[in-house]
């Protein structure tokens, strides 16, 4: 079960990284579209963040179980993926990729749920299965850096859109997959899950967290969403963007092979705060050093960041709940923070990107970072002040 769950994660990843790492790149290079329009295709994702996982809640463990409904979630993503790669138009580029953003939304929460479901010791071994996401955000970086092929002046962007197709492959081979894993059987009463997952949101310390994890979406969104044009902008190559970017996830894989014991040295608390810590020194380099040089080094630190913010919330939030409220505070969990957060991140990202556009097409990034910058500075004082674990014993 552990090699199953293991295989699971490194496919979610995949399916993730083929894309969201070159996406803005691809939309604004590739098909011309301007940061407005980038920001506002970008708020699909989030958008499926706040609607779907509502109705994945209720079929999850009731009508289908969380194993099922995640390989029917992938299959429609591979099919929406395909669609997309083919459009060009502004609109029909919105339409499909708002029906892939709802069809991919629960699956975040869903692998999270079977993992927690199938492991014994969940706070122990879930950093050892959430490990293989990030080789597989990493394996397919490297593979579309072997597929790339540069598009000729003026021709379609074959090269960028490749990711969209490999990571449609990646569904699919998911969705058969998920059809092998065992389903779990504790299933609750009707209508239990939903209650004792809206209560739980509502306690001081998880309050706390969903509101610096919507932060931390919201800087996400600045990250994905431009880190490419910044890239290309600054003078790396198109091809080798996503290899670079993915020394964030090598870094994120070391960070969390040993998380269990930072968690043992420096507590709960102080794990999240160097989690967004490192955030605002990252988005500080990108705004003050725009080097190669520089740069490298900062994009380690994205990867270092999620591990010590992002699994160790996840550990947290699954210590309060019981395996019955499980996925429903799961998905809960991700409309409060990642969906509107993400959905806010986006359009504010694509704004700002659009305040300090040039009459070149370049955009003032030296700016642009210090916003995410303001957004970690204040988010990690946050922490620092409200949340107290302490109280959970």
């Amino acid at each position: 079960m552990y090699s199953r769950l293991s295989i699971m994660m490194f496919l979610q990843y995949a399916v993730m990284g083929a894309v969201m790492p070159i996406m803005g790149l691809y939309l604004k290079s590739g098909l011309g579209f301007s940061p407005v329009q980038v920001g506002v295709v970008l708020a699909m994702p989030a958008v499926g963040a706040l609607v779907a996982p509502v109705f994945a809640m209720r079929i999850a463990d009731r009508l289908l179980s969380a194993e099922r409904t995640l390989a029917v979630s992938h299959f429609l993503c591979g099919v929406l993926m395909l669609v997309l790669s083919y459009q060009t138009d502004y609109r029909a580029v919105v339409a499909v990729y708002l029906a892939y953003a709802l069809a991919m939304a629960p699956t975040m929460g869903l692998t999270n749920a079977i993992a927690f479901h199938h492991l014994p010791n969940a706070g122990g071994d879930f950093g050892r299965v959430r490990v293989w996401g990030t080789v597989g955000w990493i394996a397919i970086a490297w593979v579309f850096a072997v597929l790339y092929v540069a598009p000729a002046a003026g021709a379609p962007p074959v090269g960028l859109s490749m990711a969209l197709t490999v990571s449609a492959g990646a569904s699919f081979v998911l969705a058969a997959f998920a059809v092998r894993i065992p389903a779990a059987h504790d299933r609750p009463a009707a209508g239990t899950r939903l209650f004792h997952a809206a209560g739980l949101l509502l306690q001081r310390n998880i309050l706390v967290l969903c509101i610096v994890t919507f932060l931390m979406a919201i800087l996400n969104q600045f990250y994905m969403q431009w880190m490419g044009p910044y890239m290309s902008q600054i003078g790396f190559d198109d091809g080798a963007i996503l290899p670079v970017l993915s020394l964030g996830q090598v870094f994120e894989i070391a960070a969390i092979a040993y998380l269990g014991w930072f968690l043992g040295k420096a507590g709960m608390k102080w794990m999240l705060m160097l989690g967004m810590a490192l955030q605002l020194v990252r988005f500080l380099v990108f705004a003050l050093a725009p080097t190669t040089a520089a740069v490298l080094p900062a994009v380690c630190l994205h990867g270092v960041s999620f591990a010590f913010y992002g699994v160790t919330a996840y550990i947290y939030l699954d210590r309060l709940c019981t395996p019955a409220e499980r996925a429903g505070v799961q998905q809960l969990y991700g409309i409060a923070s990642a969906g509107i957060g993400a959905l806010l991140g986006s359009v504010l990202a694509g704004y700002t990107g659009q305040w300090l556009l040039a009459e070149d097409g370049d955009i003032n990034f030296r700016l642009f970072w210090l916003v995410p910058a303001a957004i970690s500075a204040f988010a990690c004082a946050f922490l620092m002040l409200a949340f107290r674990p302490e109280a959970d014993d």
